[in-house]
């Protein structure tokens, strides 16, 4: 374990009704850069990552260390010269924290699960190695569930030779004993998400996507019943097709919120939101994402937080070409979301649209902020790098800074896409702004399209523009909220 050295591109910060925000663009040279956790501890924030360097293929992992004003206070590195670590998950103990995730070395031909126990420094005070079972050359997607006896259940998925995916559950005492483990051997491939205690009885719910049964097109997604001992009494589906990348939280005793993509034939491939009760009956739901010809997903970890219930954040990523992922060739969006108790939209806002942009977790702060671990891709020089971005906005929707100081990003009301386009073009727009002004003029200044932007979605045909460059603003209230150019091919 050492200390790495750090470039610190950019930070902004500010201060309003006592919510601190800022905005952070962190860079590791030449290495593939991703967010596992973001949590909040003893007035400052974690951030766990791990860097792969491309194309050597060696993982390491780190912890990055942010005060809540936005200052990076240190940076520990977890790696070794023969080694790959790929850690996914830190739990805070009494006087430091643990570790989950998995090792393996270049001699090894297959992986292992490693715990490492920290003091306050992060410092390694003990670790634990289990084994995971024959034939699995790694493992992804670590969560931890803390049990009331001081024990740690813990979910992931690790790949195997024959049967590819499947999920695994470990359950161990609070100085890393194996006490229990199950892995579900479901033929064909699954991958697990959402990871809950349940309420009505010891056990457990685990939310997963794969092939459940051949032939099907594509993977579905299934909520799987586990006893206190990880006996599988019941494979559910999830409603209304909701697919991918789950988020999952306790709401009440009788009722959780779950959020993921949505598949469904007619329907926006967007990302959604609903709250199920313990029989999986729906309460309510909500879609959010662009339109029918692009794509939208939640967030790959966490994607929602709450303190309270009419206060909800929600996060995405819209425009995104998975065939192409991560080294995506066109620029994506990180959406957030503030929804009431009823899941309707209070503010929706933008980030990105000048590089490949995604959000890998998210957590409600202390001060009622809300915190995005987020990567960027900037795909223009030709290289593989994908740098840290660190977020932090107010209840407002808000990243207050020095107004002389360049920011790493930019919040935005509404977007433009897509861009370049041809016939037509869209208009988002959070509900903070309705009623604002859309105009577009030509290279020469004159004005060819106004519009009024009364909800969150507007089409313009741009059919009868000749192909080039165009500038835009958006008005709202006599101020402006969002300008850019436009290209029609």
């Amino acid at each position: 374990m050492k200390k790495k050295l750090i470039i610190i591109l950019c930070i902004s910060y500010g201060v309003i009704h006592a919510q601190t925000t800022f905005n952070l663009l962190y860079k590791i040279p030449e290495t593939y850069d991703t967010p596992g956790k973001i949590i909040e501890d003893n007035n400052n924030y974690l951030v766990l990552f791990t860097s792969n360097t491309i194309p050597q293929q060696k993982v390491s992992s780190h912890i990055l260390t942010i005060s809540t004003d936005g200052n990076i206070i240190d940076i520990v590195d977890f790696t070794s010269q023969d080694t790959s670590f790929l850690f996914g998950e830190i739990i805070t103990r009494q006087n430091g924290y643990i570790l989950f995730g998995s090792y393996r070395t270049e001699n090894e031909l297959y992986s292992n699960m490693l715990i490492y126990y920290l003091n306050e420094n992060f410092e390694i005070t003990d670790k634990k190695i289990l084994k995971i079972g024959d034939g699995y050359e790694f493992a992804s997607g670590f969560q931890a569930i803390q049990m009331q006896d001081g024990s740690y259940s813990i979910l992931f998925s690790a790949y195997h030779t024959d049967r590819l995916l499947d999920i695994c559950l470990y359950h161990i005492s609070e100085y890393g004993d194996s006490l229990n483990y199950r892995q579900v051997e479901i033929p064909y491939s699954q991958y697990c998400f959402g990871f809950l205690d349940r309420k009505d009885q010891p056990g457990f719910y685990v939310f997963s996507v794969g092939y459940y049964d051949l032939p099907v097109e594509w993977p579905v997604g299934k909520k799987l019943v586990f006893d206190q001992d990880f006996n599988l009494e019941n494979i559910d589906s999830i409603p209304q097709d909701l697919f991918g990348q789950y988020s999952t939280k306790w709401i009440s005793d009788t009722s959780y919120i779950i959020s993921g993509g949505t598949n469904t034939p007619g329907e926006i491939r967007g990302i959604k939101i609903m709250e199920n009760t313990v029989t999986n009956q729906v309460i309510k739901a909500n879609s959010y994402g662009l339109d029918y010809d692009t794509l939208s997903k939640p967030a790959v970890n966490r994607s929602f937080d709450f303190q309270g219930t009419n206060e909800i954040y929600f996060s995405g990523m819209a425009n995104l070409y998975p065939p192409e992922w991560p080294w995506q060739q066109d620029p994506s969006w990180v959406m957030i979301n503030k929804v009431d108790s009823e899941f309707d939209i209070i503010w929706q806002k933008f980030i990105g649209g000048d590089s490949f942009y995604l959000v890998w977790d998210t957590q409600m702060s202390s001060d009622n902020c809300y915190l995005l671990a987020c990567s960027k891709y900037d795909y223009e020089p030709g290289n593989y790098d994908h740098d840290l971005l660190i977020i932090k906005i107010d209840s407002n929707g808000l990243i207050t800074g020095i107004e002389d100081q360049p920011t790493p990003i930019e919040l935005h009301d509404a977007i433009v896409y897509p861009n370049p386009g041809s016939s037509y073009l869209k208009i988002q727009s959070g509900p903070q702004i309705n009623g604002a002004v859309f105009e577009m003029f030509d290279m020469a200044g004159k004005a060819v399209a106004r519009e009024i932007l009364n909800g969150r979605l507007m089409e313009i045909n741009t059919g009868r523009l000749p192909t080039g460059t165009y500038t835009y603003r958006i008005l709202w209230q006599n101020r402006l909220v969002g300008s850019g150019k436009w290209v029609k091919r």
